[in-house]
């Protein structure tokens, strides 16, 4: 199990993105016999530490979260920790990849 981030991507001209991506891939090399990945958008709920970034993307979200599209929305740290509670029960092999707009259904 491993949570990454929405628009992860070996090749992405964003930083951030890219490490997770390299990280996705590396990960998907070894002999798991599963490997589910988890994309969520902007991560809801109480943290130790400040971001100041993540903060305004949380106001910007109460204001206009209705008009953003559900691949970007942004989800409760919850529904990602239950996904992976689902899919950790699940007896598969392979890699998988769920992202955001799954998970909001946990």
């Amino acid at each position: 199990m491993l949570v990454s981030a929405l628009g992860a991507d070996k090749d992405a001209a964003i930083f951030y993105n890219k490490v997770k991506g390299e990280l996705e891939e590396a990960l998907t090399k070894f002999a798991f016999k599963a490997i589910h990945i988890f994309r969520p958008s902007l991560l809801l709920g109480q943290r130790v530490e400040k971001r100041s970034g993540e903060d305004a993307a949380k106001v910007f979200y109460k204001i206009f979260g209705s008009l953003i599209p559900d691949k970007y929305k942004a989800i409760h740290a919850e529904k990602v920790a239950k996904a992976m509670r689902h899919f950790a029960t699940q007896e598969q092999r392979g890699a998988f990849i769920h992202e955001s707009r799954e998970m909001q259904h946990f």
